[in-house]
């Protein structure tokens, strides 16, 4: 993990945090927005991608921490795009995120975890769970299902 530490009091019990590359992919542009400026406010560096095309060329770019995407997107969508991120960068967690479709969430999730997901949160979530999912995946612990 390449990540830069900073003094931070409510971060850690050390006063340590870690800050990290994220890459955010997702087409809407509204979740994509709340994620950088939650993230970005926490003090981590937020790339966004709005497709997993645009996501696999910008992984090479940038060498993200962690990489948070959504299921249901036009053009490579993110169960294949997880699939081409496990097997290209082996051991990078990713984070599934989805708010559903035709069948609600759980099928997809579970679907996104076979395909080497580290973690499967469901929409919508707040800031407080997504944070603890990244710590969790990057500790290399379990995650469980979001809210």
């Amino acid at each position: 993990m390449v990540c830069r530490e900073r003094v931070s009091a409510d971060h850690s019990r050390a006063g340590i945090s870690i800050i990290m590359k994220i890459l955010v992919v997702d087409d809407d542009r509204l979740i994509r927005d709340m994620f950088t400026n939650s993230l970005e406010t926490q003090g981590h560096e937020v790339t966004v991608a709005t497709d997993g095309d645009d996501a696999l060329r910008l992984l090479g770019e940038m060498k993200p921490d962690v990489v948070l995407c959504d299921i249901i997107m036009p053009n490579r969508e993110g169960i294949e795009t997880i699939a081409e991120i496990s097997r290209t960068e082996p051991g990078l967690p990713v984070i599934a995120i989805t708010g559903g479709g035709k069948l609600g969430p759980a099928p997809l999730l579970e679907a996104a975890r076979r395909a080497g997901a580290s973690a499967a949160l469901k929409k919508p979530f707040g800031t407080k769970v997504l944070l603890n999912t990244i710590h969790q995946v990057m500790s290399g612990k379990e995650a469980g299902p979001g809210e």
